[in-house]
C-alpha cells in the first residue's frame, strides 16, 4: 500500500481509539515508512508513541503482530524462490535469522524497521540478479553477538535495576526473572539492542506489578441470623431515684446524645458502644431471646462497624437491628441510611468495573446501593467514560469491549 494511503488509514484508526487527541500530534511522515506494511507501521508507531492507544485491546494487538509476521514470512518464502537451488540453504539461514530477530523485537516492543529495510534491499538485489542473469548477490552474514564480558553483564543489570527503581520497585525481587530472560538477551547482535530489550522487559514488569497493586475496598460479609420466634417486647420499669436495694433491675439506657467529639460520618465510639451493647442484650432478652450474647456478632457487623451519617441515624439503625432480630428476620442495615463507605462514588465504580463480574451499568448501580452508596446507572456510565478517558489504574485489566458492554454503546 502506498505511503499516503497508509497514513490516511492509520489516522482513522488512531482517531477512533483516541477521540480526545488530535491526529496532528503524530509525525506521520517521519514514522510511517513505505518499506513497511500497514501492520508493521502500526506496530512501529505504537513503540514510538506508547502514550496513545493503537489497538482496541490485547487481542487486536496480537492479531496485528500475527498479520505482520505472516506477511514477512510470505515475503521471505517468495524471496527463496528467486535464489538458485544450490544457494537456497545458505539464504534460508539468513532469512530464518531475520524472521527470528523481528519476532523477538515484536515481543519486546523494539523497533525493527532497520531489519525490514535490509530484507527489502536484499530482495531488490535478488530480483535484479534474476532479470539480468548476473552473479548472485552474496547473502549478508548474520552479525555476531558482542563478546560477553563482565562489563557488559554489569551494564545490563544496572539498566534493569535503574528502570525498576525509577518506578518505585525493588529490582532484587525480580532478579530471578531477569536471569531467565538473560539467556535470550545474549543472542542479540548488538549491545544497543540488548540495552533496549532490557528496558522493554523492565517496562513489562512495571506494568504487570502496577496492575496487581489494585486492591478492593474492604467489604463486610453478611450472614443471616438463626430463626427466632417473635415475641412482643414487654414494658419494663426504669430505675427511679431513691429506690431501695432489692428494687426491680434498672434497665440500661441508650445514650440520649452523642458522647464523642468525633465528627460524623463515623462508627459508634468506644464509650458509646459499651453502654449501647448492654442495652442491646437487655432488649433482646425482653423480646424472648434467652441467649442474647449469641447475637453480639450481629451487633458488631450491623451496628458497631457501620458508618452512620448522624446521631439520629445511629439510633434508627439500632432500633431497626433489635426489631429485626426479635422478629427472627435477616439483620441487615438499610443501604440508604449508611454513610458512604468510599471516599467517592467514582472510586466505587472504578473498583466494581475492575472485578469484571457485571453485565451492565444497572447491575453496578444496584451493587453500590447494597454497599451503601446509592447512585444511578447513568451516573455509573458517566464515571466509566471518565475512567476510560483518564486511563485510571483499575481499567488496566479490563478491555474496551467490556466497558462498551457495561455502557450499552460504543466508546468514542
Amino acid at each position: 500500500m502506498p505511503k499516503q494511503l497508509q497514513i490516511e488509514s492509520l489516522k482513522r484508526i488512531f482517531k477512533s481509539l483516541n477521540p480526545e487527541v488530535g491526529v496532528d500530534l503524530i509525525d506521520w511522515e517521519a514514522h510511517v515508512d513505505a518499506v513497511l506494511t500497514m501492520p508493521e507501521n502500526r506496530l512501529e508507531l505504537s513503540i514510538a508513541y506508547p502514550a496513545y492507544r493503537w489497538f482496541a485491546d490485547e487481542a487486536e494487538m496480537k492479531d496485528v503482530k500475527n498479520e505482520a509476521l505472516q506477511e514477512l514470512t510470505d515475503q521471505l518464502d517468495y524471496m527463496i524462490t528467486v535464489v538458485p537451488e544450490e544457494a537456497q540453504t545458505q539464504f534460508k539461514e539468513v532469512f530464518d535469522d531475520y524472521l527470528s530477530k523481528i519476532r523477538f523485537s515484536l515481543e519486546r516492543k523494539l523497533h525493527f524497521s532497520h531489519l525490514k529495510k535490509q530484507i527489502a534491499a536484499l530482495q531488490k538485489q535478488l530480483e535484479q540478479s534474476k532479470e539480468k542473469k548476473g552473479p548472485l548477490p552474496k547473502p549478508p552474514e548474520p552479525p555476531k553477538s558482542p563478546t560477553w564480558t563482565t562489563r557488559l553483564e554489569n551494564k545490563l543489570r544496572d539498566v534493569f535495576s535503574a528502570s525498576l527503581t525509577r518506578e518505585g520497585f525493588s529490582p532484587t525481587k525480580f532478579l530471578p526473572e531477569y536471569r531467565v530472560e538473560l539467556e535470550a538477551l545474549r543472542t542479540l547482535p548488538t549491545e544497543d539492542e540488548m540495552v533496549r530489550a532490557v528496558e522493554a522487559f523492565a517496562g513489562e514488569i512495571v506494568t504487570r506489578e502496577q496492575a496487581r497493586k489494585i486492591r478492593p475496598p474492604r467489604l463486610r460479609e453478611e450472614r443471616p441470623p438463626p430463626e427466632r420466634i417473635y415475641r412482643p417486647r414487654p414494658e419494663f420499669r426504669e430505675e427511679r431515684e431513691g429506690e431501695e436495694w432489692g428494687a426491680p433491675f434498672a434497665a440500661p439506657t441508650y445514650p440520649p446524645r452523642s458522647m464523642s467529639e468525633m465528627p460524623f460520618p463515623r462508627n459508634p465510639a468506644g464509650i458509646e458502644l459499651d453502654i449501647i451493647r448492654d442495652r442491646f442484650l437487655y432488649d433482646l432478652m425482653n423480646c424472648g431471646i434467652y441467649s442474647p450474647q449469641n447475637f453480639l456478632p450481629q451487633f458488631e457487623k450491623n451496628f458497631a462497624q457501620v458508618l452512620f451519617k448522624s446521631w439520629d441515624d445511629m439510633r434508627r439503625g439500632y432500633d431497626l437491628l433489635v426489631e429485626q432480630l426479635c422478629k427472627g428476620v435477616e439483620a441487615r442495615y438499610p443501604a440508604e441510611l449508611r454513610a458512604l463507605p468510599y471516599e467517592s462514588i467514582e472510586e466505587g465504580v472504578y473498583w466494581l468495573v475492575s472485578q469484571k463480574r457485571f453485565e451492565s451499568a444497572e447491575e453496578i448501580a444496584a451493587e453500590l446501593h447494597e454497599l451503601g452508596t446509592p447512585t444511578t446507572a447513568e451516573e455509573v456510565r458517566r464515571f466509566i467514560r471518565i475512567g476510560y478517558e483518564q486511563k485510571v489504574p483499575n481499567f488496566v485489566i479490563v478491555t474496551r469491549e467490556y466497558l462498551e458492554k457495561l455502557l450499552g454503546e460504543p466508546l468514542y
